[in-house]
């Protein structure tokens, strides 16, 4: 991305920008919810604040593809540049399918959890 930043057109720029942006509020989530005490609404809402990210950056992504401008350079570069594209497609929906993965197993959780009977003493 970066060694691509000065040929690339507006768009790519902008959406580059909100990919970086929306993995580094990814990143950040995890350890919130190692650090703070366990509450299953909290956690099922930072879990899906970080689908709904994903998903929108990988939605916006997806979408303005076709749009993005490879440079008219040589034959090599414009391909390169499709595939680089056609790459970060791929990649963007890696994080949301990990995470709906995570959220579905974290709710079979909770649900075996509260089916198990309290301890009367």
């Amino acid at each position: 991305m970066f060694t691509r930043w000065d040929i690339s057109d507006t768009t790519s720029q902008s959406l580059m920008f909100l990919l970086m942006l929306t993995n580094a509020v990814t990143i950040f989530i995890p350890p919130v919810l190692l650090i703070l005490e366990f509450r299953i609404w909290l956690d099922a809402a930072r879990l899906l604040l970080v689908f709904v990210l994903q998903t929108g950056a990988a939605i916006a992504f997806t979408c303005w593809t076709p749009q993005i401008q490879c440079p008219d350079q040589t034959a090599d570069d414009i391909g390169e540049c499709k595939l680089l594209n056609s790459y970060t497609v791929i990649a963007c929906w890696i994080i949301p399918a990990i995470s709906l993965c995570y959220s579905v197993y974290f709710a079979i959780v909770v649900y075996m959890q509260s089916r198990i009977p309290d301890a009367v003493d």
